[in-house]
């Protein structure tokens, strides 16, 4: 590697660092953070995007580390296994639209916790490797924290819409560790590029749903 290749990776590393903590999170909700509703969706909304930013590029720096050839067995449906899949609220049809908005934030309030240990997991196991692939660490560790910033701001939109609100703490629980720190290479592969493309497809739905409600809530009609 040229010395000016490197210079340009630390570079980046280092901006991905600085990212980690530069990510805004408002424990105590002062006055930049709550208020109105739409000032709430707003902030929750700079997170959900994001959380969905970095787990593209996240995708992105894995596919160019292994050199993903199209076909290649392991990346062929990986989403099949998402942990996420088997969680969801299911509602009556007759239910108001209120109250199928209040499920849907819990959803996404379950789905950012059911993140936190694979993430975790996977900050963990790359940074155990030989040469740990910095750039999706750093960008795992921006997710988490975001991630966490983003829980707290729907509990709070929760709070607000419907004070009686309780969470729902159970989490789908994520089976991949053992394929992660498996010493065939093929299966640790096929675990990460699952997990990635899991994670990919949740913040957009995340991100997708919580534009949604803020048409319901905020503005009280639909976008």
């Amino acid at each position: 590697m040229g010395s000016g290749t490197l210079l340009m990776l630390l570079v980046s590393n280092l901006v991905l660092w600085k990212n980690v903590v530069s990510v805004r999170l408002c424990p105590s909700w002062d006055s930049s953070c709550q208020g109105n509703l739409n000032n709430m969706f707003d902030y929750a909304l700079s997170l959900s995007h994001e959380i969905k930013n970095q787990t593209d590029e996240m995708l992105n720096n894995f596919l160019q580390d292994i050199q993903y050839k199209p076909g290649r067995w392991y990346l062929d449906g990986a989403q099949s296994s998402c942990h996420t899949s088997t969680f969801a609220i299911l509602l009556p049809e007759e239910e108001t639209k209120q109250i199928k908005g209040i499920f849907l934030l819990q959803e996404i309030l379950t789905m950012l916790g059911a993140w936190k240990d694979p993430l975790d997991h996977v900050v963990t196991e790359l940074g155990r490797m030989e040469e740990a692939p910095t750039a999706i660490i750093a960008r795992a560790n921006i997710v988490g924290t975001a991630m966490v910033g983003l829980q707290e701001g729907i509990r709070r939109i929760l709070g607000k819409i419907y004070p009686g609100f309780k969470e729902f703490e159970e989490y789908p629980f994520w089976k991949g560790l053992a394929s992660l720190q498996s010493s065939d290479e093929d299966l640790r592969v096929f675990a990460l590029s699952s997990l990635f493309q899991c994670l990919k497809r949740d913040s957009q739905k995340i991100d997708s749903n919580l534009k949604l409600l803020k048409c319901q809530f905020a503005y009280a009609r639909g976008c």
